[in-house]
Formats: structure tokens, sequence, C-alpha cells
């Protein structure tokens, strides 16, 4: 049906939704997030025990405050990132906590300078240049299929990474034939 509708509207429209895989030291803050709340939740009972006064309903709103705190906090820390390819324009939105969009980037793809496979021989080439501005947005630093692309964002050498899938590819190929490797 997509194929279809490619064919016979000119439209291409494509897209793909990559978690964020928590790095060792998203985890530890996580983990302190949730220790510092049980801390002050225990601090709060230890004082509402041993002050006993009119002050006591406090207790519920530190205990409440905490708790929702850290749920608040934590769940900002998932983040998942969403590639579109509109005809020829990627756009890149980062998602926070599955409720908020912030976007990234938007790019018109016939801008791409070169784009390839961000595996050993890609990551290499790469290292030859040098970059105002370096985009991380894929799951992990070494997922399988991620890919670097380079372009200019007003002057500006930009590196982006993105874990597109095989018809992003086709759509890179179609709109900048000359940048993309084919290996």
């Amino acid at each position: 049906m997509n194929e279809y509708r490619e064919q016979e509207m000119g439209d291409i429209f494509n897209e793909k939704l990559v978690a964020r895989i928590p790095t060792f030291k998203i985890l530890m803050l996580k983990t302190l997030i949730v220790l510092a709340a049980a801390g002050i939740i225990v601090f709060a009972f230890m004082t509402l025990f041993t002050i006993k006064s009119a002050f006591s309903y406090l207790f519920a709103f530190v205990v409440t405050g905490a708790g929702y705190g850290a749920w608040y906090l934590v769940k900002q820390l998932n983040v998942e990132y969403e590639y579109a390819v509109t005809n020829s324009t990627l756009d890149v939105d980062k998602i926070i906590a599955q409720a908020r969009r912030k976007a990234v980037v938007t790019l018109d793809i016939h801008n791409i300078e070169e784009a390839g496979p961000a595996d050993e021989i890609g990551l290499e080439h790469v290292k030859n240049y040098s970059f105002a501005k370096i985009i991380d947005c894929t799951s992990h630093v070494q997922a399988p299929g991620r890919w670097y692309i380079i372009y200019s964002d007003n002057g500006a050498k930009t590196l982006l990474f993105i874990e597109p899938n095989e018809k992003m590819i086709r759509s890179f190929r179609t709109y900048a034939p000359g940048a993309v490797e084919k290996r």
C-alpha cells in the first residue's frame, strides 16, 4: 500500500522511533534520585515521630512531594528519537518521557554532503573532519544500523548520527545520490 502511494502521488513518508538505551551514567543518576527521595521520606518519618507537633501535617506534603519529584525526574530521563522522512526532508525529534517533543534537526536531504554506515570504516573516515556540532540521536553509541550524516548548518559542518531503516536509506540515495555511501 505504501509503495503504491509513493509511486502514484509522488509523496514519500517514512518514520521510525528509536528508544535510547540508558547508559551507566543515566542508570546511576536514576538510582541517586530514588535514593535521595527515600532519604527524604525516611527523614520525614523520623521527624514526625520525634517532634509530634502541629507541623505533622507537613509530613504528608513532604512524602508526596519527594515521591512525585523522584517519579517525575526519573521519567524525564527516558528519551526516544523519532526520524521522519517526508519527500526530501528529514526531521529528527527528541521525545522526552513519552510526552514532550522537541525538534532536533530538520534537514533537506539534498544538503547531505556525506552519509554512510557508522561502522569502523565510516567512523575512521569521519575522524578526518572537524565539526562545529555533533548530534547523536541513536539508541546507543554501538547500535547496529547506526549511520552518520554530514551536512552544513548555516555554514557550520555538522555530524548527525541516526539509525535509519532501509526505506530512509533509499530516500537518501534518491535525493543525495553522490553523498550516500554504497557499501
